[in-house]
């Protein structure tokens, strides 16, 4: 079986070492980016993320535009999102799949 990816929108200060046992953790961006270039953030995501695989994690971090970019090339290619929301003190995972249809089915909802 293929090694998990969690995609980290960007790298920061931050402690990520939690997220490790969910897969390696490859970084989207680094530093200051700016969040109006949309068109320039989404091709460098999709370039970063050309080896995703429909098992692999988007980390919810940084600002909302890169969140927001990382999960429609997700959707797009694999009609299916796997998150890892930051509780406290720990990674919960939630997993989305977006059927043939429009409709989105939430594979796992569960608290933690």
């Amino acid at each position: 079986m293929q090694e998990k990816t969690v995609f980290v929108p960007n790298k920061g200060a931050h402690d990520f070492s939690l997220a490790l046992q969910y897969g390696d953790l490859h970084f989207l961006t680094e530093g200051r980016i700016n969040p109006t270039a949309v068109g320039g953030l989404y091709r460098q995501l999709e370039q970063e993320m050309q080896n995703a695989s429909s098992h692999d994690y988007l980390l919810i971090h940084s600002l909302p535009i890169l969140n927001v970019l990382a999960a429609t090339i997700l959707v797009d290619r694999f009609r299916r999102l796997n998150l890892l929301i930051w509780r406290k003190d720990h990674y919960a995972e939630r997993n989305l799949y977006l059927g043939d249809g429009a409709r989105l089915t939430i594979i796992e909802d569960y608290e933690g």
